[in-house]
């Protein structure tokens, strides 16, 4: 249905065709009306003089922004609301001036289902967010058909009824509170509340590698101790940065950055790099070390709900890391494989076992992510980075629930069908929540 604006009606008078005055028969005045967040109480009526298609309403039936009378939108009845939508946000966490042309082209790749939606799709910032008049400002896709094409037009809205988050920020996480449970992947958690969080979970805790705090330096040489060698990283980091390796080397500590540069410290210094890296939140992890391999090679499994609320691995990969390296970024990583690949070919399982060896690993991913759900942390488009060990036994690693970068099936492994699966799963997950 879209809305079209009407003469000679009130603000709060909405509009309906007769041919859908069945479905309000046990319904009582007055009516109250929902189009993302925004609410009002309304008087519908019906009328044989407007399109079976359409919804009346005056141009000042919603204060603070205009409704798009050029999109087509669902409809439900609810515990007495009129539902018209569905409304939906990604919003980045990124200033408004950063959303330019040539980024908003490239959203263009999550329009894919949007035939099959509907509605009002946003592309949005964190600093557009409006609390006062809950509004949001960014761009709505346009879908161009008949020889036109695709467009986003700029403008203010509604705060939303599903939220897609991409980043991290006080308003987003502001915004999240107000959605009701549609606001996904929310709450955000670094490697740190991760393991904790899961650390009473003896189902899926054995996974991670053995995790400290690195101001719990007692627990830390502990560990080193234990495991000759431990990695530090940042709690909050992405993308390898301010990762290091120590070993023990005699009397010294053997300190490793991710450009192989490594100096080595007595205790009093040791002790004094950990503190100055506890200014912001660090964590010393137990290293996954395979002794056939000089070299880490890394998983990435992404995991995404799809139209029926379930999860779904809609791709997966691998990074091998330069020969030494103890980090697989971008710049560090040698090459990329498919997951069968390079089960077969570095691994050197049969193609049964390596099928085997990637189901294990996506169901266990699976099961962290539905540990996480009975936890009440709602997420819905997660990467996964899992190792394996001397013994293939598969370590979790990390878990990105904030952004991952939805365009790296492409830029890895050149593996187009993937990447649009993963770019077409955030707007039919969104959908789904929304309920239409």
């Amino acid at each position: 249905m879209r809305f079209c604006y009407m003469e000679s009606i009130g603000k709060n008078d909405l509009i309906l065709p007769e041919s859908m005055q069945s479905h309000f028969i046990e319904l009582t005045e007055p009516m109250k009306f929902a189009f993302g967040k925004f609410k009002k109480e309304v008087k519908i009526s019906f009328s044989a003089d407007i399109g079976s298609g359409s919804i009346g309403i005056h141009k000042q039936f919603a204060e603070g922004f205009p409704i798009p009378v050029e999109v087509d939108f669902k409809w439900r009845i609810e515990q007495g609301t009129f539902f018209v939508g569905p409304v939906i946000a990604f919003i980045f966490n990124s200033q408004a001036q950063k959303i330019s042309p040539k980024r908003l082209r490239k959203m263009k790749k999550y329009t894919a289902p949007y035939k099959e939606v509907g509605g009002l799709f946003i592309i949005s910032s964190a600093d557009s967010i409006d609390f006062e008049n809950k509004t949001i400002g960014g761009y709505c896709f346009k879908p161009g058909g008949l020889g036109k094409k695709d467009t986003w037009e700029s403008g203010i809205f509604p705060f939303p009824e599903v939220l897609f988050r991409r980043g991290k920020s006080q308003a987003l996480d502001q915004l999240s509170e107000a959605m009701e449970g549609k606001a996904f992947n929310y709450p955000l958690l670094n490697k740190w509340q991760l393991y904790e969080k899961l650390s009473d979970s003896p189902e899926v805790i054995h996974y991670f590698p053995e995790t400290a705090q690195l101001v719990e330096i007692d627990r830390v040489f502990d560990m080193l101790d234990h495991f000759k060698a431990v990695y530090i990283k940042p709690a909050g980091g992405m993308k390898a940065a301010g990762i290091y390796t120590v070993t023990l080397a005699g009397d010294k500590y053997a300190v490793k950055d991710t450009k192989n540069h490594t100096k080595h410290l007595d205790y009093d210094n040791f002790t004094a790099f950990m503190d100055s890296l506890n200014e912001s939140p660090h964590i010393a992890q137990q290293p996954i070390l395979n002794n056939d391999l000089n070299r880490n090679i890394v998983f990435r499994v992404i995991l995404q709900k799809n139209e029926e609320k379930t999860w779904q691995c809609t791709g997966s990969y691998a990074r091998v890391g330069v020969d030494g390296s103890i980090a697989t970024n971008r710049i560090l990583t040698d090459c990329f494989l498919s997951t069968p690949q390079a089960l077969r070919k570095i691994y050197k399982l049969s193609k049964k076992a390596a099928k085997e060896k990637r189901e294990e690993i996506i169901d266990m991913c699976k099961k962290v992510c539905r540990v996480l759900e009975d936890k009440n942390i709602h997420y819905g488009d997660v990467a996964f980075d899992v190792m394996l060990d001397s013994n293939l036994r598969i370590w979790l690693i990390e878990l990105n629930n904030r952004s991952h970068n939805h365009s790296s099936p492409l830029t890895t492994i050149k593996n187009h069908q993937m990447y649009r699966r993963v770019v077409a799963a955030p707007l039919g997950y969104a959908s789904a929540l929304a309920g239409y």
